[in-house]
């Protein structure tokens, strides 16, 4: 199977949870930028927070949701525009890259 991998920066703290296996969804903004980059059928995602930290995720599924109640007060932390609809990216295994 060929794969398609798409590289996203993340926050440190994110990272972290992915790395350890605690993070199993990452929720990013339904919006034109976010379209393009997961329109396509991704096997993996390169996730990174700077140039020499990165990990290869594996995504199970890529799904428009309406965003959970209990997400919105994060959400407008981070200063999400829409918190009606979000892309909730089901993470897979992951590995840590090297540079």
């Amino acid at each position: 199977m060929e794969r398609i991998v798409k590289s996203l920066r993340i926050k440190k703290i994110y990272f972290d949870e992915i790395k350890a296996g605690s993070k199993k969804i990452e929720y990013r903004e339904k919006k034109p930028y976010y379209d393009s980059r997961l329109r396509k059928k991704l096997t993996h995602i390169i996730f990174h927070y700077q140039k020499s930290a990165k990990i290869l995720v594996e995504v199970k599924s890529i799904r428009v949701i309406n965003a959970p109640k209990k997400l919105i007060p994060e959400m407008k932390k981070l200063n999400f525009k829409n918190t009606k609809k979000i892309y909730a990216i089901t993470l897979g295994r992951s590995r840590t890259l090297r540079r």
